[in-house]
């Protein structure tokens, strides 16, 4: 793991919301502006569609990102796949 791992806090679209915390939903798409790094931990603040804050239990969760994907054919420059796992308490 990442010695030097960070805490990243993003928006998520509260529709999404669910399916993270069911674990159907394993994998983000994001611009990689954050360096994202195996080990690194995600807080999620849910957003409505039109990107105002919303409430959801999603806050309350950690998730660890347990692999980066980037530089490959088809994933546009710039973006990573992330997957990510839910921290357990």
């Amino acid at each position: 793991w990442n010695i030097m791992s960070r805490e990243h806090r993003i928006k998520l679209q509260e529709r999404y919301c669910d399916a993270v915390m069911m674990r159907d939903k394993r994998a983000e798409l994001r611009i990689n502006d954050r360096d994202y790094q195996k080990g690194d931990t995600i807080r999620f603040l849910p957003v409505t569609d039109e990107g105002r804050p919303a409430e959801h239990e999603i806050t309350d969760k950690r998730y660890t990102i347990t692999h980066v994907l980037t530089n490959v054919q088809g994933l546009i420059p710039g973006y990573a796949v992330l997957s990510i796992r839910e921290v357990q308490k």
